[in-house]
């Protein structure tokens, strides 16, 4: 299939075997059927979709930028409902992980990864409530990701790489968190570039790796 928009940015799988694609910059979410044939399911009020993710009850929730508007979609027939549950204080989300087992807090509950500012968020089921639970020491969370401790973080920073900034991983644990108990802290301050004792050709072959991706809307 062909569509008009320039970029397709997310899909995901249905269980009735068909798969939704996220256009960009429209807003259209496609539906391409099992057998190929391709329908404009919906269009929300996003520039770009970052990322698709199915919940246990069938819904898709939808994190996009560039205004930080989280979606809920829910399939019915060859259309799709679409409602925008909440609007997040990052101008991109770019990561969404949900909790369908209940294994860090609350069956059900939405991790979310955000980008200018780079905060990680945790919202309910329902999406009714939203709170920030990490503040990162970088400019954006590109991915979030569950593991045997907590939560792994992919970060990206423009500042001067510290260990902190370029990988990271959180422990949840009963809907807590341990490793930052960040929603209660500030942000930290800029950390200053390499000073004179530091090697040159180190700080910048690791300000080349950990480069951070642009994001446009």
């Amino acid at each position: 299939a062909k569509t008009g928009d320039k970029e397709l940015t997310a899909m995901v799988r249905l269980a009735d075997g068909s798969t939704l694609v996220a256009g960009a910059p429209s807003g259209r979410i496609y539906r391409l059927g099992s057998d190929d044939k391709l329908t404009t399911a919906t269009r929300i009020h996003a520039g770009i979709v970052w990322r698709m993710t199915l919940d246990a009850k069938g819904d898709v929730w939808a994190a996009t930028g560039p205004e930080g508007r989280l979606f809920r979609l829910h399939p019915s027939g060859d259309k799709v409902d679409a409602v925008e549950v909440a609007k997040l204080n990052s101008s991109n989300l770019l990561g969404l992980w949900i909790d369908n087992e209940g294994k860090m807090g609350k069956a059900g509950e939405l991790y979310i990864a955000g980008q200018d500012p780079g905060w990680v968020y945790r919202a309910t089921a329902d999406g009714k409530q939203v709170d920030v639970i990490y503040h990162a020491q970088a400019e954006e969370v590109r991915a979030i990701a569950p593991f045997a401790e907590g939560l792994a973080l992919a970060l990206n920073t423009e500042r001067a790489p510290t260990s902190q900034a370029l990988g990271l991983a959180i422990r949840v644990a009963g809907g807590g968190i341990s490793a930052a108990n960040a929603a209660q802290q500030p942000p930290p301050p800029p950390t200053p570039p390499p000073g004179a004792g530091s090697d040159p050709q180190s700080a910048a072959a690791l300000n080349q790796a950990f480069a951070p991706s642009r994001r446009s809307g």
